[in-house]
């Protein structure tokens, strides 16, 4: 198999200048297949080789006009807005963290995300009591249930937050129930969460 392989990879390499002759030979009691490379002449395939029209200009090199290579990778640049309200939100998280910096230890949209949690499980559209719990208790009466109603025009606009959570929390309930249901029980079994940020799953569940 591996000289077959290895003869593939020559094929891709050599493209019509060779052939395969496919024999079997005997190796430690068994049939392998191996396949010898026979070169072609340079004569035959440049003779097999259609003539395609020339090519204006003459020679070769890139396509007019500049440019060309793969395109650019990476999220697309963010507007003058969008850079605006990252700066907003900067600025913000300074003055409801100023009386606890320390806890301002994660990125900017960690902490968008945390606030937005506590907010909606405040609003009662998250089951997500441990949120409210890692802000800071000078400023979090920002989003207790109290104030939770004056962000009622925002709302509409954080469901996708709400829905990921919950997507993510049904799944693992049906993993644990599918533990239970085999005969294994939960405090045996691991769930490791890679890039969570805040997420407060290890503490809810």
């Amino acid at each position: 198999e591996a000289a077959s392989i290895l003869c593939c990879l020559a094929a891709c390499c050599c493209g019509p200048a060779a052939a395969f002759a496919p024999q079997l030979a005997p190796r430690h009691g068994r049939q392998c297949r191996v396949a010898r490379l026979v070169a072609a002449e340079p004569a035959a395939v440049a003779a097999q080789k259609p003539a395609g029209p020339p090519i204006p200009g003459g020679g070769g090199g890139p396509p007019p006009g500049g440019g060309g290579g793969p395109p650019k990778g990476g999220p697309p640049e963010r507007t003058a807005v969008q850079k605006a309200l990252d700066t907003l939100f900067e600025l913000a998280f300074k003055v409801l963290y100023a009386t606890e910096p320390d806890l301002r230890l994660d990125s900017y949209k960690n902490l968008q995300v945390l606030w937005v949690r506590a907010l909606l499980a405040s609003s009662g559209q998250l089951d997500d009591p441990v949120a409210y719990q890692l802000l800071p208790p000078a400023s979090r009466w920002l989003v207790s249930p109290a104030v939770a109603p004056l962000w009622a025009p925002v709302l509409p606009k954080l469901e996708w937050i709400a829905q990921r959570t919950s997507f993510l929390d049904s799944t693992l309930d049906a993993w644990i129930d599918g533990l239970k249901a085999s005969g294994v029980s939960p405090a045996e079994a691991q769930v490791v969460l890679l890039g969570a940020g805040y997420d407060t799953r290890a503490l809810r569940y």
